[in-house]
């Protein structure tokens, strides 16, 4: 029996400034690049449900759960990372003039660079509201695993 990938991260519900579509995201976590290498994370857009693989099982499973047509991955898009006037002033009015850039993501539907962070939850709540997770059988997400 070959062992399963242990895995960890959360769910981003993002809304599309463009088409008001709302739908969830899952965001790998890792403390290196190296543990979240080669992960897929897909929404299908109808039901809102989340497919996560490897990306190497990503066909074979989307062919087994079906509607593969539906199924979009929501990108990184960009984010604002406009310049301070604070430039040439003190340390102090740098922090209080400073803006957190805005992260944008490409729309599942309407595949625009508009979609932004609308709120966070950890998928164990993302599945008690009744949503699907498809998991890859080479994966094991640690909220699932043993202790």
């Amino acid at each position: 029996m070959s062992t399963q990938r242990r895995i960890s991260g959360f769910v981003k519900w993002l809304r599309c400034k463009a088409c008001d579509a709302e739908f969830p995201v899952f965001v790998f976590s890792g403390d290196t690049d190296m543990e979240t290498q080669g992960l897929r994370s897909l929404t299908d857009y109808k039901t809102c449900a989340l497919v996560i693989a490897e990306s190497d099982n990503l066909n074979q499973l989307l062919e087994q759960i079906g509607h593969v047509n539906n199924w979009k991955e929501a990108l990184f898009a960009t984010s604002n990372r406009e310049g301070s006037s604070a430039i040439g002033s003190s340390f102090i009015h740098f922090l209080n003039e400073r803006r957190r850039p805005e992260v944008y993501y490409r729309c599942v539907v309407c595949n625009e660079p508009t979609a932004t962070l609308a709120k966070e939850m950890p998928l164990t709540q993302f599945r008690s509201l009744g949503f699907k997770v498809h998991l890859d059988d080479s994966l094991i997400l640690d909220a699932d695993a043993p202790t």
